[in-house]
């Protein structure tokens, strides 16, 4: 009785927490199948690499829900240091890109359905119809941490700019440049507008951007 207490006052789940747990992964991993890495496993050439819009600030959550429900997901991150109010330094993990979340599919429609279904997704990028897809080649920026402050950068670009993206999970759109982010630092980045899917993406490196 006293070690079981222990364990529940230290925050360790208790058997029965562990089984509900197991048969909630379970219920998501049936749910989600359609859109499983399973799936893509059985079709790889039919595979293709989405972007989901999810709520703000909830981009590793979603990304740690979809992985347990056997998704094949990749959500970039940058590592950030912090100060607390005794002045310590600490580091904290953030997403990349605040709002977006990329999940490789066979695509269907029950994979897309079921994938809005997730708690925390918005929908897909989109434009009507039309789903944004990346090639497996600029996801491979992310994947292999290539710098992009070693990377050269048109120094004329600036707030106004119209440019097109050519690197990244973006790339390919055409969009306006809202607010370079110190511009003179070896690795600036940018607020952009995407033209074709009416929505601002955060945090393009310049590097990735070529005026048009």
């Amino acid at each position: 009785m006293q070690a079981r207490n222990l364990r529940q006052e230290q925050g360790e789940p208790s058997q029965w927490q562990k089984a509900r747990m197991t048969r909630q992964e379970r219920m998501l991993r049936a749910r989600l199948e359609p859109a499983s890495a399973e799936r893509v496993k059985r079709y790889p050439a039919d595979a293709r690499w989405f972007c989901l819009v999810v709520v703000e600030g909830g981009e590793l959550s979603v990304g740690r829900r979809l992985e347990g429900g056997g998704v094949e997901v990749l959500v970039p991150t940058e590592k950030l240091e912090r100060r607390n109010r005794k002045g310590k330094l600490y580091e904290v993990e953030r997403a990349s890109f605040t709002g977006y979340v990329f999940v490789r599919i066979v695509p269907s429609v029950s994979a897309f359905e079921r994938l809005r279904g997730v708690k925390g997704v918005v929908d897909f990028l989109r434009a009507g119809e039309f789903y944004h897809t990346i090639r497996d080649q600029d996801l491979g920026f992310y994947v292999s941490k290539v710098h992009a402050e070693r990377m050269p950068k048109d120094a004329t670009i600036g707030d106004g700019s119209r440019v097109r993206i050519k690197f990244g999970p973006f790339a390919g759109l055409d969009a306006v440049v809202l607010q370079v982010t110190a511009p003179k630092s070896r690795d600036p980045h940018c607020r952009v507008w995407s033209e074709t899917y009416q929505r601002e993406i955060r945090n393009i490196p310049l590097a990735f951007l070529e005026r048009l």
